[in-house]
C-alpha cells in the first residue's frame, strides 16, 4: 500500500503545475528558434537578391559607372567625351545624368544630360557630404573615382532607392511581398507543429482510449506507451490489476460459500424427501417435509445459478460451441415439462413462427437449455398460484444493439408480473449483467423497442432505463439473479435480452440470439 502511494505521489508530480509550465516552455523555445532560423534563411536569400543581382531590366549602378568610366575618353583639346554612343543613349532615355568634377579646381569639366538647376562646382566638403548621403536632390547618386576627377552618376528617383548599396526600386516594391512570404512560412511552420503534435498525442491517446474501454467491459488491459501518456498507461494496468484480483477474490468467495452451503443443503433435501415417504409419518408431517425439500432444492438451483453468473462474468465459464437447432431444442424442452416436469396449476404451450425455418445459432446448447428453463422456472416461482406459461420461437431482422437477423425465444405469462417502475430496474439490471461490467455506464433514456422484434401485445409496459445502481434494492433478489444469468448466457453467445410486462399483469422476457 505503502509503495503504491508513493507511485501516486510521484505521478502527481510528474502531471503537476510545473512540469507543465517547464514542458511547456521548452517547447515554446524550440518552436521560436525553428522560427528564427527561417526567417533568417529568408532574409537572407532576399537581402542576397536585392543587392547583389540585377533585376530583369536594370543594370547596378556600380556596372553603369564603370562602363560610363571606361567610355569617358578626354580629346587633345582637354574636352571630355563619351565614346559609347549607344551607351550615352541608354542613359538618357533612362533618364540618367552624368557628371564629371575635377579635383584640381572642384569645377564640372564634362556633364551629360545635367538639368540646368544642377550645381557645376562643388567644393570638397559638399562632394563628401553628397557621396556619404548618396543623394544629389531627391535622385539618389552614386560615384566613381578617376585619377582627374569624381566621376558622378545621378539615377532617376522612381528607378533606384540609395540605402547602403543601390538597390532596385522594384526589389523595394517587393518587400511587402517578402514579409507576407515570410509570414505564411511561420504559419506554415505553426500549423505542422500542431498538425504533427495532434497526431502524436492522437496515437498516444488510441492506446489508452482502447484500455478505458476494455476496462470498462471488465477485461483485463495491459497498455504500453511512452511519453507523459506513459504515466496514465502504468495507471490503467495498475487499475487492470487490482479489478482482476478483487474480481478473483470474490469469484473464490462465492464458489467457497457455495461449496459450504451445498453440503448441508443435500443432507436437508436428502432428509426431508427421506421423511416425505415415510408412511408412518402422519400427512401433515409428510407434506411439511415435501416442502422442505422443495424450498431446499429451490435453493440449491439458486446457488447453482450463482456460481454460473459468476463464472461467466470472470469468464471463467468454457463454450462447447456446436450448431444448435433451436426448435429441436426447445420442443425437446417443452416436452421434458408437459411430460411430467410440470407442477400442478401451470399450464405450458409452444409456439414457432414460420418465419423461423431451420432457424440454427452457434453456442453451448447446455448453457441455453438452462436459460430457457431459468426464465421458465422465474414464472413459476414469482406465481405460486399458478399460471398460463407460452414459449414462443420467432425471427428478428436486428434490435438496437444487435443489428443483424437474429432468433427471438420468447418465454411469457399471465401471472402477477410487476409494475412498471420494478420493470425498469429489472431490465438496468439485465443490461448491467450483459456488458458483465462494474463500470457499467448508466444513461437515463427509454429501453429502445427492437427492430423488427415481435410487437407486444397492445398495453405492454416496456423498461425505462434508469441512472442510480443504488435502486436495483427494489427488484426481488431471486427475480433478478435467475434472469442476470439468463442475460449473460444470452451475452456470452452475442445475444441480447429485454423485458417487457403487460399493464393488466403478467411477465414477458425476450433472447435474442444472432443467428448462423
Amino acid at each position: 500500500m505503502a509503495r503504491r502511494s508513493a507511485r501516486r505521489l510521484q505521478r502527481r508530480k510528474s502531471f503537476g503545475f510545473p512540469a507543465f509550465i517547464t514542458g511547456q516552455l521548452a517547447m515554446f523555445f524550440m518552436m521560436g528558434v525553428i522560427i528564427v532560423a527561417v526567417d533568417f534563411m529568408v532574409l537572407s536569400v532576399v537581402f542576397a537578391i536585392a543587392t547583389g543581382g540585377t533585376s530583369s531590366s536594370y543594370e547596378s549602378p556600380t556596372e553603369i559607372a564603370g562602363r560610363v568610366d571606361d567610355a569617358l575618353a578626354r580629346g587633345e583639346d582637354g574636352s571630355y567625351s563619351l565614346t559609347d554612343y549607344d551607351l550615352g543613349q541608354s542613359l538618357t532615355e533612362r533618364g540618367f545624368w552624368a557628371m564629371l568634377v575635377s579635383d584640381e579646381t572642384g569645377d564640372a569639366v564634362w556633364e551629360m544630360n545635367a538639368p540646368d538647376d544642377a550645381e557645376r562646382s562643388y567644393s570638397l566638403s559638399s562632394m563628401a557630404r553628397l557621396a556619404r548621403s548618396g543623394y544629389v536632390g531627391s535622385s539618389p547618386a552614386f560615384f566613381w573615382q578617376r585619377d582627374e576627377g569624381v566621376l558622378m552618376i545621378v539615377a532617376p528617383s522612381e528607378d533606384y532607392v540609395n540605402i547602403v548599396q543601390a538597390v532596385p526600386a522594384s526589389d523595394i516594391a517587393r518587400i511587402p511581398l517578402y514579409i507576407l512570404t515570410i509570414v505564411l512560412l511561420d504559419v506554415a511552420i505553426m500549423f505542422v507543429y500542431v498538425v504533427l503534435s495532434h497526431l502524436s498525442t492522437q496515437r498516444s491517446i488510441r492506446p489508452i482510449s482502447e484500455a478505458l474501454e476494455d476496462l470498462s467491459e471488465g477485461k483485463p488491459v495491459s497498455v504500453n506507451v511512452g511519453g507523459r501518456m506513459g504515466v496514465i498507461g502504468q495507471t490503467l494496468n495498475e487499475a487492470s490489476a487490482i479489478i482482476r484480483e478483487k474480481d478473483r477474490a470474490r469469484e473464490s468467495w462465492i464458489r467457497g460459500v457455495s461449496h459450504d452451503i451445498r453440503t448441508p443443503l443435500s443432507v436437508i433435501t436428502g432428509r426431508a424427501d427421506k421423511l416425505s415417504n415415510d408412511a408412518r409419518l402422519p400427512e401433515d408431517a409428510r407434506t411439511e417435509a415435501a416442502l422442505v425439500r422443495t424450498q431446499g432444492l429451490r435453493i440449491k438451483d439458486l446457488v447453482n445459478d450463482l456460481n454460473a453468473a459468476a463464472r461467466l462474468e470472470y469468464d471463467t465459464q468454457p463454450l462447447n460451441k456446436e450448431g444448435i437447432a433451436l426448435l429441436s431444442m426447445l420442443r425437446e424442452l417443452a416436452s421434458e415439462y408437459l411430460n411430467g416436469g410440470l407442477p400442478s396449476g401451470y399450464d405450458l404451450e409452444f409456439q414457432a413462427s414460420s418465419a423461423v425455418g431451420r432457424a440454427a445459432v452457434t453456442g453451448d446448447v447446455r448453457l441455453l437449455y438452462r436459460a430457457v428453463q431459468n426464465a421458465v422456472q422465474n414464472s413459476m416461482n414469482h406465481n405460486p398460484q399458478g399460471c398460463r406459461i407460452a414459449l414462443t420461437l420467432d425471427r428478428s431482422e436486428g434490435i438496437d444493439d444487435l443489428p443483424v437477423p437474429c432468433a427471438v425465444i420468447a418465454i411469457s405469462d399471465d401471472g402477477v408480473g410487476v409494475d412498471g417502475e420494478k420493470l425498469s430496474l429489472l431490465q438496468q439490471k439485465i443490461d448491467d449483467a450483459q456488458k458483465s461490467s462494474k463500470l457499467a455506464v448508466r444513461r437515463l433514456t427509454e429501453s429502445p423497442l427492437p427492430v423488427g422484434a415481435p410487437e407486444p401485445p397492445p398495453g405492454f409496459v416496456r423498461a425505462q432505463r434508469v441512472s442510480e445502481a443504488g435502486d436495483h434494492k427494489d427488484v426481488d433478489p431471486e427475480h433478478g439473479l435467475g434472469l442476470q444469468l439468463v442475460a449473460r448466457i444470452a451475452a456470452a453467445h452475442g445475444g441480447q435480452v429485454r423485458v417487457y410486462a403487460p399493464a393488466a399483469g403478467g411477465f414477458s422476457i425476450a433472447i435474442f440470439l444472432p443467428l448462423d
